[in-house]
């Protein structure tokens, strides 16, 4: 198997890197401490055509397939974590849309989230649901040309932004999902959460009160709500690995800088073996992690299963991810525990990981059963 890169994926790559340089990093302080991303940021990214990454070209998107919307979100975390998650989180929105929309539906809505338009969430959670669809509490029912939904979700990234958001609900058969619009009537934003890391991008609860929705939202056929899940939130993981992975290369960029420049005694910390050790460590992990989550978004791309393998990665990648921002914490000593360097953020941020998408204890079980059915 060839892990290199071609030519345009290398391009891709340095692009969005100069692109964070001028546009995300003179403002990722802000984003921090206002807890908001600035709209130009968004506007700027979605005209380079980072927003449509994985969508095709019709559909208003730059044609990359997962491979190159990885590469771009490994690169945006490098800079802000939480600018990522809102690319990722358009990424997510418009995965079900392209796998299971109509025509019309593409057309409409992919096109919205590829241009920056519109700011997606993706609602399945609810304060119950866990990990399981048969907890949903909130109701679909059918009222003419149109669905009415009421019930509760809860820990909604972006669920506070204007723009498109899919949902699930229970229509008396099974789970059903339906594309909505946020902030509109029935639409109530009950509670934004206050997070230990990934400021910029808000987390929020929501009631659905008599919210309707035109029946030609439905996605798919309904009750295959949770085949479509399943499917959505695979794909998810990679979004998750592509960004955890940019934050752990940013963990490692900045223990190198700050070796390099740290005297004692007249030399830099960098010429300590034992400093030498813990970058070699970060090293290794890193590019472990970096071709796996490459070769699951190959995997996307070739439009295999990929719920075993997403799992997996997620793991091994979310874990290694904690040990590098851990070593690079190490190496700045005392240093790392004020809000003034980069890695006291990266390290709040980082945690993420292993609870989003699914808790990796549940991912494990996900490989597990994998391979005992592969066994026979």
């Amino acid at each position: 198997m060839d892990f290199a890169l071609t030519a345009d994926q290398i391009t891709l790559k340095k692009n969005v890197s100069e692109l964070c340089l001028s546009e995300i990093s003179p403002v990722s302080d802000v984003i921090e401490k206002e807890e908001r991303i600035p709209s130009n940021v968004v506007a700027r990214l979605a005209r380079a055509g980072v927003c449509g990454l994985p969508f095709d070209n019709k559909y208003g998107g730059s044609g990359g397939g997962f491979i190159g919307a990885t590469l771009a979100l490994e690169e945006i975390a490098r800079t802000s974590g939480a600018v990522a998650m809102l690319v990722g989180m358009n990424y997510l929105t418009g995965i079900p849309i392209d796998l299971f929309g109509t025509e019309k539906q593409k057309r409409h809505h992919l096109e919205s989230l590829c241009q920056g338009k519109s700011i997606g969430s993706f609602a399945f959670t609810e304060a119950s649901t866990g990990s399981d669809p048969g907890a949903i509490t909130t109701k679909a029912a059918i009222d003419g040309d149109h669905v009415v939904l009421n019930g509760t979700k809860r820990f909604i990234t972006a669920g506070d932004l204007d723009g498109i958001i899919v949902m699930s609900a229970y229509d008396g058969k099974g789970v059903s999902t339906y594309i909505g619009d946020k902030n509109v009537t029935g639409y109530i934003v009950t509670k934004t959460w206050h997070k230990l890391g990934m400021h910029g991008i808000s987390l929020a609860d929501l009631s659905l009160e008599n919210y309707r929705i035109p029946l030609e939202n439905q996605l798919g056929d309904g009750g295959t709500g949770f085949k479509l899940l399943l499917e959505t939130i695979a794909l998810g993981k990679l979004d998750t690995c592509a960004i955890i992975l940019g934050c752990a290369q940013a963990a490692l960029d900045e223990a190198v800088k700050y070796a390099k420049g740290r005297m004692v005694r007249g030399k830099a910390i960098a010429e300590s073996q034992n400093i030498q050790t813990l970058v070699a460590e970060m090293a290794v992990k890193i590019e472990a992690a970096r071709w796996l989550t490459y070769r699951l978004a190959t995997l996307a791309d070739r439009k295999e299963n990929i719920r075993a393998e997403s799992a997996l990665a997620k793991v091994f990648v979310t874990e290694a991810a904690i040990e590098i921002v851990n070593k690079a914490f190490r190496i700045h000593g005392a240093y790392a525990y004020v809000t003034d360097n980069k890695i006291e953020r990266l390290l709040r941020d980082i945690y993420l990981g292993e609870i989003v998408e699914g808790s990796n204890e549940v991912q494990k079980a996900i490989v597990a059963n994998h391979i005992l059915k592969s066994a026979g």
